[in-house]
């Protein structure tokens, strides 16, 4: 039997560029971020990161101010995030905001991931351009002034 989690409120901060600080520190350890992206949740709280330590748990709850994840490429129909899962792309709409990036929902965590250059790149074939209108795989891709970061 585990104990009742442990709730943190920390002052990592996703930036709207998609980084992670600590305070006012770049968060720059790969294997570190891959760790926190990994184990990354939401509930009505918030987002978090949740910690297990035996039986002991805790939420450390972060600050949203842009893109959770990163969609670093597309394979096979699938986006591929920088936290290492992969998603279906079959019914998943894109958005775009004022400064023409894309970006995705990630549901499970209510939350936006940015598409990369690369995956854009990877992305191109399923891309189209009517004046200021784009599309994917045929549907208009809506246009967001500003992005919700987390909607839970």
């Amino acid at each position: 039997m585990t104990d009742e989690p442990r709730y943190v409120i920390s002052d990592i901060t996703i930036r709207n560029d998609g980084d992670w600080y600590s305070g006012q520190s770049r968060i720059e350890n790969k294997s570190i971020l891959l760790y926190f992206k990994k184990n990354l949740y939401s509930d009505i709280n918030g987002l978090f990161i949740l910690n297990q330590f035996g039986l002991k748990t805790e939420k450390v709850y972060i600050k949203a101010n842009g893109p959770v994840l990163k969609v670093t490429g597309i394979r096979e129909d699938k986006f591929i995030l920088d936290n290492e899962e992969v998603l279906d792309i079959a019914l998943k709409e894109i958005v775009m905001d004022s400064q023409e990036r894309f970006y995705i929902v990630i549901e499970k965590l209510k939350a936006w991931g940015i598409l990369t250059r690369g995956a854009v790149d990877d992305l191109r074939d399923r891309l189209t351009r009517e004046g200021d209108i784009y599309f994917w795989n045929k549907r208009p891709i809506r246009r967001m002034k500003e992005i919700p970061w987390f909607f839970g």
